[in-house]
């Protein structure tokens, strides 16, 4: 049973974590979010933290670490990630990225995995405009993320499902 009284589903379970006002911040990627403002950006380290608490909660199998690195997209670089399974090598590029994501939307790394990365987004897109060009920029960086998805696998859909979205997960097949 999940925090909020519901059952995991047949597609996982359902990840959920609050903030004070109540807020929900761990959902499936294919539930529906709608627009954020870019006014009201939620606290970067606070978001991060509260999805790792919940993400620890619900996967205690994880092992999670500190990494002293002078940010995330670096600790991605230090800890000798080998990058992407099947996708991508080097790391640098991936960091790169992350970095991007940092100065863009106040993103840090929750979690990474072999083959999965997940982060927690403080001001993520808020019109469908800009959604639909982070959704060609994740289309490039993570295809699977979209093409093996929720369906529609088109990049308007998936561009609405981001729309607002405090999380973003990345994995590769």
């Amino acid at each position: 049973m999940l925090p909020d009284g519901s059952e995991p589903t047949a597609q996982g379970p359902e990840v959920h974590a609050s903030t004070s006002q109540g807020a929900s911040l761990l959902r499936r990627p294919s539930d529906r979010y709608g627009p954020a403002s870019r006014d009201k950006a939620t606290n970067p380290q606070q978001l991060a933290s509260e999805l790792a608490e919940a993400f620890r909660a619900h996967c205690p199998q994880t092992r999670h670490g500190l990494v002293a690195a002078p940010s995330d997209a670096e600790a991605l670089t230090a800890v000798g990630r080998a990058g992407p399974c099947n996708h991508e090598s080097d790391t640098a590029k991936l960091s790169a990225v992350v970095r991007g994501r940092e100065h863009r939307f106040g993103a840090r790394v929750v979690t990474v995995g072999f083959s999965t990365l997940h982060l927690g987004i403080a001001t993520p897109p808020g019109s469908e405009h800009e959604a639909l060009l982070v959704a060609a920029e994740h289309l490039a960086f993570c295809p699977d993320t979209i093409r093996q998805s929720s369906r529609p696998y088109t990049l308007a859909a998936y561009a609405e499902r981001i729309a607002g979205a405090h999380r973003w997960d990345f994995w590769w097949d």
